[in-house]
């Protein structure tokens, strides 16, 4: 989501309102991205597969902020795709993992 506002013109002497509600999305991403790597184990490999995704998708996400400009931008949406599906896969190789673990516990 944060990603589209780099896609949109910005409207002349609007620079600094989009400053702020992307400082403001990437503080809230940053802090629940952080609260999430914070939980992960890394010495299990599932769990390090996301740890991993999250990290890179910071990245990737800080780079594109710091090279908007007022003119609308393209974002590598390949590797923006790449990175939400590795997400995904590591959250769903976690999930079914414990579900395995889950169907045991009766």
């Amino acid at each position: 989501m944060q990603l589209s506002h780099l896609e949109r013109p910005v409207p002349s002497g609007g620079e600094k309102k989009l400053q702020e509600k992307l400082d403001s999305l990437s503080i809230k991403a940053a802090l629940q991205c952080n609260h999430i790597l914070l939980a992960l184990n890394k010495n299990k490999e599932d769990q390090k597969k996301l740890h991993s995704a999250l990290n890179d998708t910071l990245v990737f996400t800080r780079d594109c902020f710091s090279r908007k400009r007022s003119s609308p931008m393209q974002i590598d949406r390949e590797l923006f795709s790449t990175l939400k599906q590795e997400a995904f896969d590591a959250l769903e190789e976690i999930g079914q993992s414990v579900w395995e673990k889950v169907k045991y516990l009766e």
